[in-house]
């Protein structure tokens, strides 16, 4: 049988506690002391943060483009006059894949693919889904921004030299 020799620690941390019990099987058991200041230390303007940034505050949202997430529907009409629905999915601002869009009249599908975010504008590239490189123009650029006051999705494309815009309402 073997016989362990148990010691105890306290720890005080701002205004928790916490004991610590630590066993070995001969002798006892040294740790070591930690300080941990009562006051947070002062960080230099330049230091980077650790950990999560505070929320930004729902005019910020809007300035950065957080608003632009959301489910959209309108039409929009190329410079040649042709007008078709839109259907749009935009579920994030990243890099990458960021939203979904359906143009149901023709039909067709393709991905957003997010490149920028900046002052409230999107930049993406659209990339068509399955068959519907055959009906639609792919890898086409677009700009999104947000119309705070009418809570709409302006909506400006350009591809193998055509254009197309739209403005599109939020979709419940």
């Amino acid at each position: 049988m073997t016989r362990l020799t148990c010691t105890a620690f306290a720890l005080l941390v701002s205004t928790s506690a916490a004991s610590i019990v630590a066993c070995t099987p001969s002798g006892t058991v040294a740790a070591p002391t930690i300080e941990v200041p009562a006051q947070p230390p002062q960080v230099d303007a330049g230091a980077v943060a650790i950990g999560r940034p505070p929320a930004p505050s729902e005019p910020e949202q809007q300035a950065n483009g957080a608003g632009l997430v959301g489910r959209w529907t309108g039409i929009g009409t190329q410079d040649d006059g042709l007008s078709w629905p839109i259907n749009v999915d935009l579920f994030t601002l990243r890099p990458g894949v960021c939203a979904h869009v359906d143009y149901p009249s023709i039909p067709c599908r393709a991905d957003w693919i997010c490149t920028a975010v900046r002052k409230g504008e999107l930049d993406a590239r659209e990339q068509l889904l399955e068959d519907s490189a055959t009906r639609c123009v792919d890898n086409g650029t677009m700009t999104m921004r947000l119309d705070v006051e009418k809570d709409e999705l302006e909506w400006s494309w350009e591809g193998s030299g055509q254009t197309a815009s739209g403005r599109l309402r939020r979709m419940p």
